[in-house]
């Protein structure tokens, strides 16, 4: 989850710059919309924690000795 709040640290004001420089090249787009930045945070968000929720709880379901012996 480290690396999830790290990479939204150093995406949200990547975004901001890539945003601002296409406002100038579109016509009537917005260069700041926050209601569609936090969508996008949260949305990624809630994707990180679904990847490393999933396969943590069933690797911790599964008995050690039992993982160890199909070794």
């Amino acid at each position: 989850m480290v690396r999830t709040f790290v990479g939204i640290a150093l995406g949200i004001p990547a975004a901001l710059v890539v945003c601002r420089l296409m406002a100038s090249q579109l016509y009537g787009a917005d260069s700041y919309d926050p209601v569609v930045f936090g969508i996008t945070v949260l949305l990624l968000a809630l994707c990180a924690v679904a990847a490393a929720l999933l396969p943590a709880r069933r690797a911790a379901s599964i008995e050690p000795m039992q993982a160890l012996r199909n070794e």
